[in-house]
């Protein structure tokens, strides 16, 4: 299932068996900056509700400029999405924190999520638009 398959206000299965994760479609727009420089730009953005966190921008890897992303040695473990790579900013041949992640193989009910990246807001300027 695409990001594209969803409709808006979409509650993924997860949601139905307790979990705390709710992906919604965006309206709007998403710019994410590293100083001056464009990481990415969508129109195709995928919400994600989690309990009390923030909610996080997910989108599209054709929409993100990949060739500025090294994938990162951490990875992390979520109990209702599965899996995270991390990505580190690539510049000038050195390697900052990681500044998105991605769930290539995320759990059962969170599938949309599987070519989609988001990014740390708290690690990059992340400007969301028309939401």
């Amino acid at each position: 299932m695409s990001s594209d398959s969803l409709s808006p206000h979409h509650v993924a299965p997860a949601q139905q068996a307790g979990s705390p994760v709710r992906l919604e479609i965006g309206g709007g727009r998403v710019t994410v900056w590293s100083g001056e420089t464009l990481l990415a730009d969508s129109r195709r953005v995928v919400l994600v509700h989690e309990g009390r966190h923030p909610v996080r921008y997910y989108l599209p890897r054709e929409d993100v400029r990949t060739e500025l992303l090294d994938v990162a040695e951490t990875e992390s473990y979520c109990p209702y999405k599965g899996t995270a790579v991390h990505f580190a900013l690539r510049a000038d041949g050195a390697h900052a924190d990681a500044v998105a992640w991605s769930y290539p193989t995320p759990l059962p009910g969170m599938e949309p999520l599987a070519e989609l990246v988001a990014f740390y807001q708290e690690r990059t300027r992340l400007v969301a638009e028309g939401f």
